[in-house]
């Protein structure tokens, strides 16, 4: 019988502001792993922070560099965008 694995985590507004604590090298140290550990065919994230510039979509700059090297990474060079608000 074939298993589906389905992950999902709150990460209380991920992003990699300047000061905050932890810090974002700090949480990835922590997640990376688990996500990898769990080796999940669907990963479920919520309150990530989207980082905006004028006239661009929103970018995920943050998830993009938690998620790098883990199996739930979009398509080599093809970062991650959200269209949420």
């Amino acid at each position: 019988m074939n298993k589906l694995r389905i992950a999902t985590f709150n990460l209380e507004n991920l992003d990699d502001k300047p000061g905050q604590k932890p810090t974002l090298e700090k949480r990835i140290s922590v997640m990376r792993p688990q996500l990898l550990r769990l080796k999940a065919d669907i990963l479920c994230l919520q309150e990530v922070n989207g980082q905006e510039e004028e006239g661009k979509p929103r970018r995920l700059l943050a998830l993009n560099r938690l998620v790098e090297g883990t199996p739930s990474t979009s398509s080599p060079g093809t970062p991650l965008t959200s269209r949420g608000r």
